[in-house]
């Protein structure tokens, strides 16, 4: 056990590692465009971009906690086949049977498995560091705006910055494979 969670946080490591990298290529792009647009273009995206980190890294906390609570009980992590025949425990997906089936029986099945995963991970999306993350975003904008400084356009690019950067790292990351 504690083989696998030092190897799977090495993995994490260096993936995170390798984000961080395209996260900040961006973040210098979006700094050098700023530069031309001027002060306040500057000042909105870097508010808004720390703030997204900050969200990043409480999320990443939170989900990396979780996994290893349930790694720790003992369960999987993994997303499982749900009309495999060795997950079957009850009986429910037999060959003679699956023509009677209504289709909507296998979006229902999914639905209550989507369901019972939210409930038994409210708390760490609800997790007190990504709502101090969140906490933090909101008064950054409410001091931007009382400041009279808030440039709406700026700010949500600097936000933007991190889905793209991360849309943008996945591809790369799928191209290497």
């Amino acid at each position: 056990m504690f083989v696998i969670k030092t190897i799977n946080h090495k993995m994490m490591t260096m993936r995170m590692n390798s984000f961080l990298f395209v996260y900040l290529v961006f973040d210098v792009v979006l700094i050098i465009f700023s530069l031309f647009k001027g002060g306040l273009w500057l000042i909105n995206t870097q508010v808004a971009f720390i703030c997204s980190m900050f969200i990043l890294f409480a999320s990443f906390n939170s989900y990396k906690s979780m996994i290893y609570k349930k790694l720790a009980l003992g369960e999987s992590t993994s997303l499982k086949d749900h009309s495999a025949p060795n997950d079957d425990k009850y009986n429910l997906y037999d060959e003679e049977q699956e023509e009677d089936m209504p289709v909507n029986s296998e979006k229902l099945t999914s639905a209550k498995q989507s369901f019972s995963n939210l409930m038994a991970s409210w708390s760490f999306a609800l997790g007190i560091f990504r709502l101090l993350a969140y906490g933090i975003l909101v008064i950054c904008m409410l001091v931007l705006i009382r400041k009279d400084m808030l440039e709406p356009l700026a700010f949500l690019l600097g936000l933007g910055i991190m889905p793209i950067a991360t849309l943008y790292g996945a591809f790369l990351r799928r191209n290497e494979s």
